[in-house]
């Protein structure tokens, strides 16, 4: 499809990367685009908003629990590529909404997953476990 439509330039398929790399990559981009059509908690879309990064996703139950539309992230219907086209477009152009959904969305994980929020609740459900046995 991305020869079809003449889209070399803009599109690449990376494959595997290492996390460094991946980091790295995140770091350089301006926004994360995730047209899923079924996921549950995606790691993804968490290391992506945790680089603030504007999230642009398919509404899907998952993605739905992470990103709320129009506060750190667009959602977009599924199988839908004009709506998609759309939100990549609206972001590209729109610096302010951009900026944004960023901040929003790095706020977001830092209020909800960051490691002194999991951790404290990963080590009550071991206690839990252990006194189980």
């Amino acid at each position: 499809m991305v020869r079809k439509s003449d889209l070399n330039e803009h599109v690449r398929f990376l494959g595997s990367r290492g996390r460094k790399e991946v980091a790295n990559m995140l770091a350089r981009s301006s926004l994360f685009v995730f047209p899923s059509l079924r996921e549950g908690m995606p790691l993804s879309i968490l290391e992506a908003m945790s680089c603030g990064l504007p999230i642009i996703a398919s509404r899907v139950i998952g993605l739905e629990n992470l990103i709320v539309d129009g506060y750190n992230g667009l959602l977009v219907p599924p199988r839908d590529p004009k709506s998609l086209a759309d939100a990549i477009t609206l972001l590209m152009v729109d610096n302010n909404l951009r900026g944004k959904l960023a901040k929003n969305a790095r706020d977001c994980i830092m209020r909800r997953y960051a490691y002194d929020k999991i951790l404290p609740k990963l080590q009550q459900m071991y206690f839990e476990a252990l006194s189980l046995m």
